[in-house]
């Protein structure tokens, strides 16, 4: 059985007003003081909000019992004048996307129907903290770095159904903005969407013009009850039952970024191409997502070993890679780009593991060929792909190895968030050292035309896996 964890969600709500005492965060003792946390509520420019809900759909049930999507960017040069800007502007970001501060509750008189819950008095918990004990350059890093030293920049989300937090931590050398989000309220497009927006009132409103406003009717999902039950449907934890492993120890994790330029994926597509013409078979379809995923995926399974210790090459079995599928062109109806929720579904990809841990272009082209299959049968499938998805996922929790899973995507465009004091330096997606995932972004040179890939690992395991990276790059 698939084992979903599961976390009750609390009917009380949050106090009107939250206030804590300065002092250090509990999560790393020493490394991050708190100042202060304040509640910021929606401010609409026209009629107040009054109390609404917002139900979830099978598609945000998916996502209930996920571990929470967080992301730190890390400004240089910023300082700690720009926090009541940064307040005021995500106080009026939050008037159009006031959902997100609401509260995750359990549907009154329902059993196992959930939805997003707004009451005036509602809002966002908005942390100040200051951490001088380490400088924003060793934060600041493609190089491997102590997750348990990033982890105290973004901030936990509040009990009682919070699905929102936001920090902002004044650094030696800059300023680090955490933001926490339950997957169940939306997915990456319409959280980077909703930072987008909020950057754009931050900055006074200039360059750009304003980001579109949400779409906030969950009417134009046409539902799926019976998947929304199974999505619901408590599940026992029994990791010898093909079961999800709990979120990795942070402590022992280290978090790298890998950058894959235009001119490697270029040369990615092209070593794919000349495997296919040497088997004679037609070349798999080429995007640079496509080959930046297929050469992630074989370092990442040359590097580990098989769970007896032995080389991946020399195992048997299969190997399994999860990609996230965007549904808003797929559904019927079709849902608009600015639609608030989820619309994603796990676009699974498998071959045999010493195929995809063969070196050079052999293994590279059963990676790509496989992502490119995966990806065909979502596009082909339509509203059937959802028929047989809970056994294709319980096949890969359970093949022995847990798959390689993906968060974020290169179109969010996060290297585009400024709150009107510049570009991030770098951006992190903490929670993916939680869940073994990588994390995908664009790339911040040349023009956004490459991939920035963040791996986390134990130390061993990063350092085989950045062996396992220099050598396929010479290869190509």
């Amino acid at each position: 059985m698939l084992y979903l964890r599961i976390e009750w969600i609390k009917r009380d709500r949050v106090p009107k007003q939250v206030l804590q005492p300065p002092g250090l965060d509990s999560r790393r003792p020493g490394m991050a003081r708190v100042l202060r946390t304040s509640l910021v509520a929606p401010s609409p420019a026209g009629a107040a909000l009054h109390e609404r809900s917002l139900p979830l759909t099978y598609l945000d049930a998916l996502w209930l019992h996920a571990t929470p999507v967080e992301r730190v960017f890390f400004y240089p040069d910023a300082t700690s004048d720009v926090l009541s800007n940064l307040t005021d502007s995500l106080s009026n970001a939050l008037a159009a996307f006031y959902p997100l501060a609401g509260r995750l509750r359990l549907t009154p008189g329902a059993h196992n129907r959930y939805e997003l819950h707004y009451q005036p008095g509602d809002g966002v918990t908005f942390t100040v903290a200051e951490h001088h004990h380490v400088g924003f350059g060793e934060l600041a890093t493609d190089d491997p770095t102590e997750v348990a030293k990033i982890v105290p920049l973004v901030p936990p989300l509040p009990e009682g159904g919070a699905v929102l937090a936001v920090q902002a931590t004044v650094l030696r050398g800059g300023l680090a903005i955490g933001v926490t989000v339950h997957h169940a309220a939306c997915d990456g497009v319409s959280s980077t969407h909703f930072l987008r927006t909020w950057a754009w009132a931050a900055a006074a409103c200039s360059g750009a013009s304003a980001p579109e406003p949400p779409f906030v009717d969950r009417s134009i999902i046409r539902p799926r009850d019976d998947l929304y039950d199974a999505f619901t449907a408590p599940r026992l934890s029994s990791n010898d039952d093909g079961g999800k492993p709990p979120d990795l120890p942070v402590v022992q994790q280290l978090l790298a970024a890998f950058t894959l330029s235009k001119e490697h994926l270029q040369s990615i597509k092209a070593a794919v191409a000349g495997e296919a013409g040497c088997r004679g078979v037609p070349p798999p379809r080429a995007t640079s997502i496509i080959a930046a995923f297929g050469f992630i995926w074989q370092c990442y399974v040359r590097a580990k070993p098989g769970t007896d210790g032995k080389a991946a090459s020399s195992c048997g079995g299969r190997a399994y890679f999860l990609l996230p599928a965007d549904h808003r062109t797929r559904l019927e109806p079709p849902v608009p780009d600015e639609y608030l929720g989820n619309c994603l579904g796990p676009c699974i990809a498998s071959a045999p593991r010493r195929d995809v841990a063969a070196a050079g272009a052999d293994g590279l082209f059963t990676a790509c060929a496989a992502i490119a299959t995966a990806i065909d049968g979502v596009v082909r499938d339509g509203a059937a792909y959802w028929d047989g998805w809970m056994e294709r996922i319980i096949e890969a929790y359970s093949a022995g190895g847990f798959p390689q899973t993906v968060a974020g995507s290169p179109r969010f465009r996060v290297y585009d968030t400024d709150f009107g004091f510049g570009r991030p330096a770098k951006v992190d997606v903490v929670s993916a050292a939680r869940t073994g995932s990588i994390s995908v972004a664009e790339a911040r040179g040349g023009g956004g035309s490459g991939v920035e890939v963040g791996i986390s690992l134990p130390a061993g395991g990063m350092e085989r896996f950045s062996e396992c990276f220099a050598d396929a790059i010479a290869c190509l």
